[in-house]
């Protein structure tokens, strides 16, 4: 399914393309190779963890050692994730018994050419006789002047026993014998020693050793900071963890195990994976591959099971680790539950939202009686001189000097209620007769921060598709991010019931020469067409908790900067609220 870098090397296939079908792998797998291949994959793809190393032919007829790790993801239809990297150069060679007539009988003087071999190999090599006699040396270890005496003799005594059992069963077995130890006083030796073989006897051994001290100091090293780690987290009241090169995981402290329940081993190699909520595994994942491909830090949020089995929101700190040479070895990281913090800010939130409702409702209120108030008298007025001239209507003889009085009156007290009005529509809209110009883009830009955590909290993906060339409009930017703001948040509820990928797209674009489209799209279930007529009314809504003044208060604002709020739902499902506004012709106007 997925290639990292590294394949087209191997594989003749290039990283980032089109993975190939499997033919390509198993022609190049060693034939005698294939069938182990096979059965760790099906062994694999049960559940079990892959851990395999096997050969492959290139097409020079050169053949590598590789070694795959890995296991399948949770999950009925989960893919295999793992490593593919190739062997270091070991003694796989030393594994055929070597044989002179057939490796150097071409040669014209083999005894020079394998001298100069010796001579030249940055190894220790040495030819050891059946009675431990070195017959040939390139002296390039501990001990100088090696020819002629017994390997015996010169190996330390705490090491005697362990070498004549290595070479019972070179020299009686026909064994190639791998070893490593450490010469007291001198360092750490590693190589191995192979069986000559003349005529199906052996006559003697070639034994080929490294100085592998310096490894060794840096593996103490490692030990010596292992432990120093350990004991600092195994008292530390945080999440801790620790992975290798390979993305492994190798430990994970009392704190994690306490709170995951999943005891050492349920952490260890890819097992932690399974902790992880199924709908953030995906991301998680890709992060923490991209870190190790990157070898750098990582910072990542993911829902991870508790203990109880609630779901409890991470922050992962992962930082980038190295050896003493400056190498990649890892990860090493903690993590943080912000549960807690993300319920605060909820809490806090809807307290705010709860404030502000409040408040507008007491506003409203406060408006209402009001007008009210104001209305009061000029409706009586009109009420009186109505019924006077009526009264005079009805009369055997109309008086015209005094039906017109009382319809001047009326005409007073109305226009009086038209002031009263038009005072508290000014109110609302706040004076919007002082316009500035505003970028379109910018006003969109302005409320992402405002919705972020909400959306993430939703599970929703906000897109955003910003015009380039999308005209200055005419307004206050409060007013008109206070519609988008509601529009937005009724997309959130309405993606509460939406199944399968929740996507908001707010975008901009030039509807015409005069007008500027700002449009908010969701894919949720869309809008039913008895709710669509009818949407913008007051005090309509189809929420219990609803007021319905939402949208209306939001069509008053737009209509008062000269625009249009439309709504529309799409066959394909999803609700679009389209926001058209007037564009600027001069800084701090509206065009005609």
């Amino acid at each position: 399914m997925t290639l990292s870098e590294g394949w087209e090397t191997l594989f003749g296939v290039e990283s980032g393309t089109e993975p190939p079908s499997a033919e390509p792998f198993f022609g190049r797998v060693h034939p005698d190779d294939r069938e182990a291949v096979l059965r760790a994959l099906a062994e694999v793809r049960a559940d079990q963890a892959l851990d395999r190393s096997f050969r492959i032919v290139l097409p020079d007829g050169s053949a590598r050692w590789l070694q795959a790790r890995g296991r399948r993801l949770p999950g009925d239809e989960a893919p295999v994730v793992g490593t593919l990297h190739e062997l270091m150069p070991s003694f796989e060679r030393l594994n055929e018994p070597v044989r002179p007539s057939e490796s150097i009988g071409a040669i014209s003087n083999p005894a020079q050419t394998l001298r100069s071999v010796i001579d030249h190999a940055p190894a220790l090599i040495r030819v050891v006789s059946r009675d431990g006699t070195v017959i040939l040396s390139n002296d390039r270890g501990p001990v100088d002047g090696l020819v002629g005496k017994n390997v015996l003799a010169v190996t330390p005594p705490l090491n005697r026993n362990p070498l004549r059992t290595l070479l019972r069963r070179v020299f009686e077995d026909g064994e190639t014998v791998e070893f490593e130890g450490e010469a007291p006083g001198i360092g750490w030796f590693a190589g191995a020693y192979a069986p000559i073989v003349e005529d199906g006897e052996v006559v003697s051994a070639v034994a080929v050793s490294y100085d592998v001290t310096e490894r060794h100091q840096k593996e103490a090293e490692r030990r010596r900071r292992d432990a120093w780690f350990r004991t600092f987290a195994e008292s530390a009241p945080v999440l801790m963890w620790h992975t290798n090169a390979e993305g492994f995981c190798e430990y994970a402290n009392p704190a994690f195990t306490s709170f995951t329940g999943r005891g050492v081993g349920g952490h260890l190699g890819l097992e932690w994976i399974e902790a992880i909520h199924p709908d953030d595994r995906h991301a998680y994942v890709e992060e923490s591959l991209e870190a190790l491909k990157g070898k750098c830090d990582f910072q990542s949020e993911a829902r991870v099971r508790r203990y109880d089995g609630e779901y409890r929101l991470l922050r992962t700190n992962g930082t980038a680790i190295e050896n003493g040479a400056g190498e990649f070895e890892g990860h090493v990281g903690f993590c943080i539950d912000l549960t807690e913090i993300h319920r605060a800010e909820d809490a806090t939130q809807d307290v705010r939202s709860a404030l502000a409702d409040a408040l507008r409702i007491e506003t409203m209120d406060q408006m209402v009686a009001h007008i009210a108030h104001e209305l009061h008298q000029p409706l009586s007025a009109i009420s009186l001189a109505a019924g006077a001239a009526l009264r005079n209507l009805s009369a055997d003889r109309v008086d015209p000097t005094l039906l017109r009085d009382m319809m001047e009156e009326t005409q007073r007290q109305a226009l009086y209620a038209g002031t009263v009005l038009g005072a508290a529509r000014d109110a609302i809209r706040g004076e919007l007769d002082q316009l500035v110009s505003l970028d379109t883009n910018e006003l969109v830009r302005g409320i992402v921060p405002l919705l972020e955590r909400e959306a993430r909290r939703r599970a929703v993906r906000v897109e955003l598709e910003l015009a380039a060339d999308a005209p200055h409009v005419g307004g206050r930017s409060v007013q008109l991010q206070q519609v988008l703001m509601n529009l937005v948040q009724n997309a959130f509820r309405a993606l509460d019931d939406a199944p399968g990928d929740r996507v908001l797209r707010i975008s901009t674009r030039a509807e015409s020469a005069s007008e500027v489209e700002i449009r908010v799209a969701d894919s949720g279930p869309g809008i039913r067409p008895e709710v669509l007529t009818r949407i913008f009314d007051t005090y309509f809504t189809t929420r219990p908790d609803g007021l319905g003044m939402g949208l209306a208060i939001c069509r008053s604002i737009v209509d008062g900067h000269g625009g249009r709020l439309l709504c529309h739902s799409p066959p394909e499902g999803g609700a679009v609220f389209r926001v058209l506004l007037p564009v600027v012709s001069e800084p701090g106007t509206r065009s005609s």
